[in-house]
């Protein structure tokens, strides 16, 4: 059937959010902190806004106390004062989302050196759990009076795979969601794992689909941030990984939705 009703996000993609993270074993702490205030005018170039947010921690019993831990938001606002990018600088993570999606070629490098310059903030000698990336698909449809003309129906819009329960294909109510997970490749220094969760819900007049991607390459050996970069750059080896990510996405987007879908979203 024809989904021509079905609104994409940004109208040319479906693309809302593409986040980028490194996680680490342990919280950033005041030392991290103090380097990021020494890098901070090269931070606001990349930043228009810098929230400092505090972390309440509490210590039970005798001992030296932790280290204090820091917490960043971060964010990057276009000429029309709409948000472009969001940072994270705290707990255990550095992260960074895209709220305005265009293309690979031109949204990689920005987040590359936006990695890159927070990543050199934080002590090189700081063990990595994992490399993660994620993306969230946002499909839009209107209401209508007779819904079984509704075209944004999971019965219309997935086709039978791994990833998609076979009763979703059934489906005539349009609120749904379903969650699924694999471990695709793993070897002893490292496990991928591929989680697909997607939801639909009515929200006012229209139904919202938001499918959301995630990929994460778990360290099992000890492997320090230092390892992923050269020279305050990502190595080599880290670009390959979210080049890998970014690939394995639009590969599953293709197994689990219909052609004709993808095909307006460009895959």
């Amino acid at each position: 059937m024809s989904l021509a009703d079905i609104e994409l996000f940004s109208g040319e993609h479906a693309i809302e959010l593409e986040r980028f993270a490194v996680v680490f074993r342990s919280p950033l702490d005041e030392g991290d902190g103090g380097r990021f205030s020494d890098k901070i005018e090269q931070i606001k170039e990349q930043f228009g806004a810098i929230d400092d947010q505090k972390i309440l921690q509490f210590v039970i019993g005798p001992g030296p106390a932790p280290k204090e831990p820091v917490f960043k938001r971060l964010v990057e606002f276009g000429r029309d004062g709409r948000e472009i990018w969001f940072g994270q600088f705290g707990e255990n993570a550095v992260a960074l989302t895209c709220k305005r999606y265009t293309n690979w070629q031109e949204i990689w490098p920005q987040a590359k050196s936006r990695l890159e310059l927070l990543l050199s903030c934080v002590d090189p000698q700081k063990f990595v759990s994992s490399i993660e990336y994620s993306v969230t698909d946002t499909l839009r449809e209107k209401l209508k009076k007779d819904r079984k003309d509704q075209q944004l129906l999971s019965r219309n819009i997935f086709k039978q795979d791994v990833w998609v329960p076979g009763v979703l294909l059934e489906y005539s109510d349009p609120r749904w969601d379903f969650q699924c997970g694999q471990f695709p490749r793993n070897n002893e220094q490292s496990e991928h794992l591929e989680r697909v969760a997607a939801k639909s819900v009515l929200a006012g007049d229209s139904i919202l689909v938001q499918i959301e991607n995630t990929f994460s390459n778990k360290f099992n050996e000890h492997v320090r941030l230092k390892e992923l970069l050269d020279n305050d750059e990502l190595s080599a080896h880290t670009i390959k990984v979210f080049d890998q990510f970014h690939d394995d996405n639009k590969k599953t987007v293709k197994k689990i939705l219909v052609e004709s879908l993808t095909d307006r979203m460009g895959l």
